[in-house]
């Protein structure tokens, strides 16, 4: 399988040239985050094989919530709590319009 050719981490090499007069702080702090995720910038550790003694180093991450690297796991172990409330049957979704002079009783009864 092919590696992407693009990391979210590659963002770094781009944030010199942004107006960051014009971002908001907060989505500079998230680009900061995750230009950061898995480099050395944020410690890491080493891992050595018992038998080998091969090592290998690995990077912490920045535990963003918008970065996909640090949330994966999290993502999936979300879906699998999801799937085990599903019950055994097929699910389909549906979609349809109603008229506009039913959306208030609507409202009413989701609420």
């Amino acid at each position: 399988m092919d590696l992407p050719t693009y990391e979210v981490a590659d963002i770094k090499s781009y944030l010199p040239q942004m107006d960051h007069t014009k971002m908001p702080a907060d989505h500079l702090k998230v680009l900061k985050a995750l230009s950061i995720c898995r480099t050395a910038e944020l410690g890491g550790y080493i891992d050595q094989c018992n038998s080998c003694g091969h090592l290998r180093i690995s990077y912490n991450f920045c535990r963003n919530r918008h970065c996909p690297k640090s949330q994966g796991i999290n993502k999936e172990m979300w879906i699998i709590q999801q799937k085990d409330m599903l019950l055994p049957v097929v699910y389909y979704q549906v979609v349809f319009t109603i008229p506009e002079e039913l959306n208030t009783l609507c409202m009413l009864i989701l609420v």
